[in-house]
């Protein structure tokens, strides 16, 4: 039996459910999986071939979903415990020392050190005692793991390399996903999917577009994803109160995010230079070039990665560049159509799941013998 359990990520989490579990059970493996979060998801496309535990962060304690889980977990040890937050290596640890043949997967979405530098609410020596703290709980852990995945090539490796095996799974997008490529006439769709705050440069963009729209007010702008909090929640309604070609959805669930993207034309990353976006690359990135959005992006090293010369650079804080960089595809088509067409067989090539997904069942392999 192999378990997957989350501790914070929403049930229908594209890496966690729509590739990697989806992409176990096609290959034969069984699986459970616990997720905790405030909602469940899992309506849609739900694979009847997989035991799925949900628990409401609205009726349960973090402390009372991980006491139940290894309280289950130890009754019926699994063969394989695969971990996808922080919060649960306690109970792997925990569970290793009950049953030692388990074996353990722990799977880092992001660097956790600039995850936590660009999040703390506190600033100064208390951040760094704070984030010193949370990097010690985790290493106490680390002793249990026998697999590590990472999400991005950048991340720091460093402090997990002398515990076990370290594997990068890029979170590319599936091909079901990838739009047929078509040249387009005339771009004037804007979209930023994910968080909004403003170490985002989504204040950058908002207030970039509606410069913009007074020279070309044919363009439309549609953000979706949640605010990071109700003071930028208060600060983007205010933003985008005057411009009607701005359409702000809010939280969307993750099958209807494909929808927006094919009917848009210029996708927008507008990040600032910040800890966060230093040592993970965006996911965002690839879907842009799986839906034939051309990009619009902040110089940032792990965007670089992978593109290069088919993307529009712009200085990261800086609106008159990210408002340079659409305005060189408005007056560029060629250009343009270049670019999407480029980065389309990419994703058909390279930078795909049905590809990359040989690494995920490679460890399985291993692990499973």
């Amino acid at each position: 039996m192999i378990v997957v359990a989350s501790c914070g990520h929403n049930c229908d989490d594209e890496r966690i459910y729509y590739k990697q579990i989806n992409s176990l059970c096609n290959a034969g493996y069984k699986i459970k999986y616990y997720a905790y979060c405030y909602d469940s998801y899992l309506t849609d496309g739900y694979n009847d071939d997989i035991d799925y535990r949900f628990f409401s962060s609205s009726e349960i304690s973090q402390k009372q979903y991980k006491t139940l889980l290894f309280n289950t977990l130890n009754a019926t040890p699994p063969k394989i415990f695969h971990i996808h937050d922080m919060e649960l290596l306690s109970v792997a640890y925990k569970l290793k020392q009950k049953h030692p043949a388990i074996k353990i997967i722990y799977d880092v979405h992001e660097d956790l050190e600039a995850m936590w530098d660009t999040f703390s609410s506190y600033s100064g020596i208390i951040k760094k005692i704070i984030n010193w703290m949370l990097s010690q709980y985790e290493k106490q852990y680390l002793s249990c793991v026998d697999i590590f995945i990472l999400a991005n090539r950048l991340a720091r490796k460093n402090k997990y390399i002398k515990y076990g095996a370290i594997h990068v799974l890029e979170n590319f997008p599936l091909l079901a996903n990838t739009q047929k490529h078509k040249s387009i006439d005339k771009p004037t769709k804007l979209i930023y999917h994910g968080q909004l705050s403003d170490e985002r440069g989504i204040q950058n963009l908002i207030v970039g577009f509606n410069e913009l729209s007074k020279t070309y007010p044919e363009l439309e702008l549609t953000l979706l994803g949640s605010p990071r909090n109700a003071k930028f929640e208060s600060k983007l309604n205010e933003l985008i109160s005057n411009n009607k070609k701005i359409k702000y959805t809010g939280q969307i669930r993750h099958h209807e995010v494909w929808g927006y993207l094919k009917n848009a034309h210029i996708g927008i990353i507008p990040f600032h230079e910040i800890s966060l976006c230093q040592y993970n690359t965006p996911t965002k990135l690839f879907e842009y070039m799986a839906s034939n959005c051309a990009i619009v992006s902040s110089d940032l090293l792990p965007i670089r990665e992978f593109l290069n010369d088919t993307i529009t650079w712009t200085k990261p804080n800086d609106t008159e560049s990210l408002k340079q960089g659409v305005i060189h595809y408005l007056n560029n088509i060629d250009i343009y159509n270049i670019h999407i067409k480029k980065n389309n067989q990419l994703i058909q090539d390279s930078y795909n799941w049905e590809d990359h997904s040989k690494i995920l069942l490679s460890i399985y392999k291993e692990l499973s013998h």
